[in-house]
């Protein structure tokens, strides 16, 4: 389709258009005595005035009251309010914007409040929330992330538990974490996870307003999380949120960042655990093997008394069968002990503790090293700026010319040049070794290479 022009078109700037649209919304006579009601959502004091969003379930608009500290007390998100105000333009950002008067509580319920207590209590109702949790696994060696990848919130799981836990492998299963799309994709991303076979499963996002993480109270949301077979840890928001999808999760954590210290142990802790073991138990094992040898040897000493054949024929025998029991509790004592070793022993094959904080020692020795050689460096160069600044200081010490045959000459006023002396003047020279008092009686000022002379 072709368009034809019977004039040359205008053409506009930013603000000369922005300037027309404001100039018509401002001029319409059913935009400047409005009422309008919705639920306060980003409800901020700055100074004395108030900026806020007036919102319903189909749209936003952003609201701006002057002078609100002293005309509103106790105005909170989430009251449903009735506002009486004019609409206009803010031209900086082109952007329209509810100017307003006066505000009125309807309800100090919102909308989107009513809707979470509703569907909370459906899914109470139904036993939703009742299903036993399932426990969160010890030692989890395969953990699947339902995050946005793009988000801070999996930047700080993989932080955490790659710090804390690095024998365990993350799976990531990307979605959308906000908006209507992430209605969709939770759902489908939890599905995914959970058919993968994994340890353990973590849904995460970072902190936000209500309708930031309203994803997670949608009745679809909470029923896939409801269904999973694997457990599952919700990091959702800040401390001060709760989602619906909480009251399902296996395990809640406060944030992101929380659900991986959850999830997986301290690597750490579990070293000296195991060294804490070995030395317990070989403690043990050497004093019931001490109490051993010490009947054995108390036997020996009675069959050693009692001399007679058929006594010592008895005795023996019970030694025999004593010697064997020991055998047999200390070989299963040693079997035990060697199978608990190797299996902690392999725990630290895989990750090196030892070999790390050796090369953390001997990282720590060269940093020391470049620390000092660094330090003695600065020091140096402190010094020679010193001694540099000092020796101009004493460069420009008035005195010092005196000592090289000058002479200083003062008066009650100031001495630039020649010209600030007249004859009559009674003036003061200073010597390097003492003062003496004179009066003009001649001032001659040169000019280029003639003389004039001043009376």
């Amino acid at each position: 389709m072709k368009l034809r022009y019977f004039e040359e078109p205008k053409i506009y700037t930013v603000s000369q258009l922005t300037s027309i649209i404001k100039a018509m919304l401002e001029s319409a006579s059913e935009l400047i005595n409005v009422i309008v009601e919705g639920e306060i959502s980003n409800w901020k004091l700055r100074g004395s005035h108030a900026y806020f969003i007036l919102k319903d379930e189909g749209a936003i608009v952003n609201c701006v009251m002057f002078g609100a500290a002293y005309k509103t007390r106790d105005i909170k998100d989430g009251f449903y309010v009735r506002v009486f105000g004019r609409i206009g333009v803010y031209e900086k950002r082109g952007q329209y914007q509810l100017y307003c008067d006066h505000i009125q509580v309807v309800s100090k319920i919102g909308l989107l409040y009513q809707k979470f207590e509703e569907l909370k209590n459906k899914l109470r109702s139904e036993g939703v929330f009742a299903k036993p949790k399932k426990e969160i696994p010890s030692f989890p060696k395969k953990i699947g992330v339902i995050t946005s990848r793009d988000s801070a919130a999996f930047r700080d799981i993989l932080k955490i538990i790659s710090k804390k836990y690095p024998l365990v492998e993350i799976y990531l299963f990307h979605t959308s974490v906000q908006g209507k799309e992430a209605i969709i994709e939770i759902p489908k991303a939890l599905e995914l996870a959970d058919d993968y076979s994994l340890d353990l499963l973590i849904l995460a996002r970072g902190g936000g307003s209500i309708e930031d993480l309203w994803a997670f109270n949608e009745e679809k949301v909470v029923r896939s999380v409801f269904s999973l077979k694997t457990p599952l840890i919700t990091g959702v928001g800040h401390e001060i949120d709760t989602t619906l999808v909480d009251f399902v999760a296996d395990k809640i954590a406060p944030t992101p960042t929380g659900a991986a210290n959850i999830a997986v142990p301290d690597i750490k802790d579990l070293n000296n655990q195991l060294h804490s073991f070995l030395d317990t138990g070989i403690l043990r094992l050497g004093n019931r093997l001490k109490m051993i040898a010490n009947l054995l040897e108390r036997d020996y000493r009675i069959l050693i008394r009692n001399s007679p054949q058929q006594i010592l024929v008895k005795k023996s025998e019970e030694l025999e069968k004593s010697f064997q029991e020991l055998m047999r509790v200390f070989e299963k004592k040693v079997e035990n002990l060697s199978q608990r070793f190797s299996r902690y022993s392999e725990i630290l094959k895989r990750i090196s503790v030892r070999s790390d904080i050796e090369m953390f020692s001997e990282n720590l020795e060269n940093r020391i090293d470049q620390l000092f050689k660094l330090v003695k460096s600065k020091i140096i160069d402190l010094t020679k700026t010193l001694d540099s600044t000092l020796k101009n200081l004493e460069a420009l010490e008035p005195t010092k010319p005196l000592r090289r045959g000058f002479a200083i000459i003062r008066k009650s006023g100031k001495i630039a040049d020649i010209s600030d002396l007249v004859e009559g003047d009674h003036v003061t020279i200073e010597f390097k070794d003492g003062i003496a008092k004179s009066v003009i009686e001649k001032v001659s000022i040169r000019d280029g290479t003639k003389q004039n002379d001043q009376v």
